[in-house]
């Protein structure tokens, strides 16, 4: 099914011609991820022998030193108008087909692009120390630095001074995000930066990310959902953009569930190791998360554990079940001084790395894979209510009948990755677009007991 009312044509410039590679065209693909700064994406080309893709680009080939891409279309759903600008080559990957069918003469090219800081990052370090809040220095990062623009800057909560020695503006961005504290919540230490497909960048807390109001229901009944086989078709017309298929996924995959190895990768308890160049002594600091569940949950109501019979609910109870080192030195001039309170970042990893690391942790515990057909409308960083219905309610009583949590409720869209296929193959013109997004939400909420059933945490 054609799921695009328009594609214009692909075009591909470089300094000395701008050539439409529409015909030529398989497959294009990009993806924005929440945990990437910049959108990566390919185009994969079939070169033709009524089109000779590298004579014309010019003496040196297609060599990827930053060949721009351009492409526009518009998708069924909502009708929403996407226009892909601004995009470079930094790889071509020439390869021949596998099939036996296909001539040995003819290549295939794989053109790997990335949007303009991509470049810009690899190109410059920095060096330089700061005295600010982080949120501002990761700002004058991205506009002095980068050259790019911040649309979204969730405000960070005290000031810090921080040196970067030689590192490119994307690492001292991380080591900003590793660091940062939201001054609306304290709790929420999981700032990402992140880039969409639009060029408009954002340095914001999951934590926030996830209060946001859903933009597809209002709960998981009205959300996306797996109803049907196809989800593709209203009432046998192949419209995609009314009825109930409006937002009814392909196919879906469950993020596997794995509570031992969070354990061993320190979840639930962590250790900082400090030193003090002074006194060249050292310290330990245990951090045990379930103190700080207890004062604020990060995004729902309950802490991430329970107290029950199960081993990996009571590991959190023994704070030395596995440690992790996070080391950073304190330079203590004066014996009151509390090194605490220092405004150095690199002395603040009890309250920032360790928080950090758990709530990362969290959030990529539970997780969907989905694909729904069109639908560029989505963006990264919204949330929306997904359900899948049980099979069967028939003789269920009022615990049985529980819907599955892995598969239903509120949740985040962490990465999605357009996808424009060339349907040739089908015998229809143009290109099909399908869209495949990664859902995560919270950790699991724990398990009430008789002992705190009907209490809230």
């Amino acid at each position: 099914m054609n799921t695009l009312d328009w594609i214009g044509s692909i075009f591909l410039t470089n300094d000395l011609v701008s050539m439409n590679i529409t015909p030529l065209v398989i497959r294009v693909e990009i993806t924005e991820d929440l945990f990437s700064p910049y959108p990566m994406g390919y185009l994969l080309l079939e070169e033709m022998p009524s089109n000779n893709l590298v004579g014309r680009m010019g003496a040196d080939g297609l060599v990827g030193k930053g060949e721009e891409i351009r492409l526009a279309f518009t998708g069924k759903i909502g009708e929403y108008y996407q226009e892909l600008q601004g995009f470079f080559c930094y790889k071509v990957e020439p390869f021949t087909s596998d099939d036996p069918r296909t001539l040995k003469s003819k290549m295939n090219y794989k053109l790997y692009f990335s949007s303009q800081i991509f470049f810009i990052n690899e190109l410059i370090s920095v060096e330089r120390y700061y005295e600010d809040k982080l949120s501002n220095i990761v700002k004058q990062l991205v506009e002095k630095q980068l050259q790019g623009k911040l649309a979204t800057i969730e405000e960070t909560n005290k000031k810090q001074s921080i040196f970067f020695p030689q590192l490119s503006p994307i690492e001292c961005i991380n080591m900003c995000a590793s660091r940062s504290i939201s001054k609306e919540n304290e709790n929420d230490a999981n700032y990402v930066f992140y880039g969409d497909i639009d060029h408009k960048y954002h340095f914001v807390s999951l934590g926030k990310l996830m209060t946001s109001t859903p933009v597809i229901g209002t709960y998981d009944y009205d959300g996306i959902k797996i109803e049907t086989t196809y989800g593709t078709n209203y009432l046998s017309s192949g419209d995609i953009n009314r009825g109930t298929t409006k937002y009814n996924a392909i196919r879906y995959s469950i993020k596997p569930i794995a509570p031992i190895k969070q354990l061993l990768n320190g979840m639930f308890s962590s250790s900082l190791l400090d030193f003090d160049i002074t006194k060249r002594k050292y310290k330990t600091y245990n951090y045990d998360y379930s103190k700080e569940f207890e004062k604020s949950r990060h995004l729902v109501d309950k802490p991430i554990v329970s107290k029950s019979t199960d081993f990996i609910s009571l590991s959190y109870l023994n704070p030395d079940a596995f440690r992790v080192y996070h080391t950073s030195a304190h330079y203590i001039n004066d014996e009151n001084e509390i090194s605490e309170l220092s405004n150095n970042s690199t002395n603040s990893g009890k309250d920032y790395i360790l928080k950090r690391r758990s709530q990362m942790q969290q959030i990529n515990q539970m997780g969907l894979e989905l694909e729904l057909p069109g639908n560029p409308i989505l963006k990264i960083g919204q949330t929306v209510f997904f359900g899948r219905p049980q099979i069967d309610f028939s003789g269920a009583d009022a615990n049985t009948a529980l819907r599955n949590p892995f598969v239903t409720g509120k949740f985040l869209i962490t990465r999605k990755t357009s996808i424009l296929e060339n349907s040739s193959a089908n015998n229809t013109t143009g290109f099909n677009l399908k869209t495949v997004f990664s859902l995560r939400k919270d950790s699991d909420i724990g398990t009430a007991n008789k002992e705190t059933e009907g209490t809230t945490v």
